[in-house]
């Protein structure tokens, strides 16, 4: 199987990762957060969709959030980012919260470091590394933070970004950076919600 991210997944702990899994699965609330609501709608793109990827990639966060894991997730706009997919490794599936708190869950795997970016609700790449922005104005953040503002710099893509150190929730656009309240789920749909607007204009 070689490098593939199969194979790092499995050398990495596989056992560890398939239990931590199965315990996320049982935690994942049935229901979304009450105070979500979506006034306007793509003709192409049903509503549920949208929802269930905002809820998913909002409970991922505030999941890595708690357990202070270190993450960054691109999600890709009107730019297309295929040159940092080949840098990483390409995959093809679905978001869920259990893939992507999988990924970066285990911090012995290689797939732990660099980021994993979305298209169109689907996961098209993992441990893949962004230019570092120069900018003074994030020289205090760590690399995932500084990362991600090199990249929404030079693009238009939202990255997602969990503190590793303090369990802090921020997002990067057009360079800059913004926390995000993490105790509150609702809250964090509800500004993902806004941030991801783009995929239903």
């Amino acid at each position: 199987m070689g490098n593939t991210p199969l194979y790092l997944l499995i050398t990495s702990g596989f056992t560890v990762i398939l239990l931590a899994i199965l315990n996320l699965h049982r935690r994942i609330p049935n229901k979304r957060p009450r105070k979500i609501r979506l006034k306007r709608i793509h003709k192409d793109l049903a509503l549920s969709e949208y929802e269930s990827f905002v809820f998913q990639l909002s409970y991922s966060m505030k999941y890595l959030s708690d357990n202070s894991i270190g993450a960054l997730v691109v999600i890709e706009n009107r730019d297309n980012l295929q040159k940092y997919v080949i840098l990483g490794y390409e995959v093809k599936a679905k978001l869920t919260a259990e893939f992507l708190t999988t990924v970066f869950g285990n911090k012995k795997s290689a797939l732990h470091d660099g980021g994993v970016i979305i298209r169109n609700f689907d996961i098209v790449s993992v441990s893949s590394y962004f230019p570092v922005t120069q900018s003074n104005m994030v020289s205090t953040f760590g690399a995932r933070h500084r990362a991600a503002s090199g990249l929404t710099e030079t693009s238009d893509a939202i990255a997602l970004i969990v503190s590793e150190t303090t369990g802090n929730i921020s997002y990067s656009q057009g360079g800059k950076i913004f926390e995000i309240e993490k105790d509150n789920l609702d809250a964090i749909c509800e500004k993902l919600f806004q941030v991801l607007s783009f995929y239903i204009d």
